[in-house]
Order: C-alpha cells, then structure tokens, then sequence
C-alpha cells in the first residue's frame, strides 16, 4: 500500500523516475528488519520493502537520520530548533492504526475460559520477541488480587511467567468489562481491516491521545499504541480493547509505561461507553519478551 500512494502521488505530480525518496528511517528500523550482520528479520518496515530497497541501491533514496536511535533523532531535532510537539510526538506506525488492528480467519466461538495458576489464556496470538527471534503466541489474562495496579510488580510478575510458559508471550490485566459475570466465554470473530472496526479504534486512541493531554501525562509515557482485537466475552460486544503505554529511549527494549491509577480508569469508562467494546485490558509486558506493537 505504500508502494501504491507512492506511485500514485509521482503520477500525480508528473515525477519521473529519477526521483529522490526521502525516508525517516531510523538505526532500530534497520536492525529489526535483519538489515545489520548480526541482527535477523524481527519485524518488517514498510520503508524495507523490496521496492525501496532496489530504490537505494540505485542511490534514489536519502536517509539522514537512518545511523540515529529515536532520543538522538530527538536531541537533532531540539538542536535545530524544531517545535517541540513536532519532537516529542509519539511515534506513529507508518501505515496507520491498520497495523493495531488484530484479525482473524476463523470464528471460535463461546470457547469457555479456564484459569490455571492464576493465568487465562486467550483464543488468539500477537507478535512477541524472544530470544532476539520473533514468536506468535497468545496472550494470557493475569488475575489480580486487587483493583490498585501496582505497575512494576506486575511488569516483573509477566517476565517471569512468560519465560516459564512457551505458550504465551503476553501478559495483560483487565481494567474493565461490558458484562456484569466474570470472564468465562470467549468468542474470536472472524473479520478483516474495514472501515467499521477503523472507526472504532481511532474513537479509543483519541480517547486515551486526549485524555493524556488533560492530565498532562502525555510525556510521560514514550508511546501508546492502543489496540483493537477481534475478540468478546459473554456474549457482549464484538471487539476489545488493549492498552499499551510504554517506556523507552531507543525502542530496542522497553518498559510498561507508568501512568496514574486514575487515568486508567477514566480512560476504560470512556472506551466502555462504546457498545462494540467487550472488555478493555492492559498490556504489562516489558519489550522483550513482547514487542512494542501487537502486529
């Protein structure tokens, strides 16, 4: 699809091609892309596809920050005075919220949840990184002894968890649900990326982009990918929500972001109100074993 916008933005523009790409590609992209000697292919950019590459090997592309990690491309942009809402933005995926939308091929439907050792785990699988290898695993509900997130707690509990179960390379807490029972069915929809289930996720990430804002936590946390999944429970709603706050420099590795207690809960009755939400969890992975994106 960048490809395309691409080729459809020279003709447009009668760009010939002799035309110059300029990307802002950064020192991780290439790395996680197994663009370096000792790195393997975690993930792929779409500004690694093999288009571009045949792009810059014909010297028709200019990278300038493409040797930089994410805080020196930031230290580059306060020196030359740049605005710093521009510099301090969260980092955005390339192609969109498309890239935290989860799908799926199959419905399962009413699988009755059981909890063992305090974990759930849940009919579908997300990216992960363990071991410098990607994996596609599932991710479990972690049960909590109280509603106070004790956030670091938590973070240490999932590492542990996950690296003694090679079922699962996520860990998430639920913040809250459209059903008044406990947990016990879940439904996985078959659906695809549409423009109904886009709707719904950009109201959720607008609810928790704004909600940062009004209690001035927005740098507090490095990035916020907020997700949509295409599961239920209890027969409510058909989709659910995971929230993924997190802290970094570089983004090579990072941390459960540090939020207050009562943002979280403002911002779940918000998404809550949203008759397709089933349930809103947290994502209390550390990078690795789970990499920053679910997709």
């Amino acid at each position: 699809c960048f490809i395309e916008v691409q080729k459809e933005f020279f003709e447009k523009n009668n760009l010939d091609e002799n035309t110059v790409l300029a990307q802002g590609t950064i020192y991780p992209d290439t790395i996680e892309t197994g663009g370096t000697k000792n790195a393997v292919t975690i993930k792929t950019h779409h500004n690694r596809v093999p288009e571009i590459q045949k792009m810059i090997d014909e010297g028709r592309v200019i990278e300038p920050l493409a040797d930089l990690y994410k805080d020196e491309a930031r230290a580059l942009g306060e020196h030359l005075g740049l605005p710093a809402d521009l510099v301090w933005r969260h980092p955005f995926p390339g192609p969109g919220l498309g890239v935290r939308i989860l799908c799926s091929d199959k419905d399962i439907t009413d699988q009755v949840l059981t909890e063992n050792d305090g974990l759930t785990i849940l009919p579908l699988r997300s990216v992960g990184v363990q071991g410098d290898f990607r994996t596609y695993r599932h991710p479990a509900i972690l049960k909590t002894d109280t509603p106070e997130l004790n956030l670091e707690a938590l973070e240490q509990q999932a590492t542990e968890i996950i690296n003694q179960n090679d079922q699962i390379n996520r860990c998430l807490v639920c913040l809250g649900t459209n059903t008044a029972e406990s947990l016990s069915q879940a439904t996985l929809h078959q659906t695809d990326i549409n423009l109904d289930r886009i709707r719904i996720l950009q109201k959720a990430d607008h609810i928790v982009t704004e909600m940062m804002k009004s209690m001035d936590c927005y740098q507090d946390v490095w990035q916020f990918p907020v997700v949509l999944v295409p599961i239920s429970f209890n027969q409510t709603g058909q989709e659910s929500i995971i929230l993924r706050p997190i802290d970094s420099i570089d983004a090579m590795s990072a941390s459960v972001g540090k939020l207050p207690q009562a943002f979280f809960d403002e911002v779940t009755k918000k998404i809550l109100k949203d008759e397709n939400i089933s349930a809103v969890f947290l994502d209390i992975t550390s990078k690795p074993p789970g990499t920053i994106e679910w997709e």
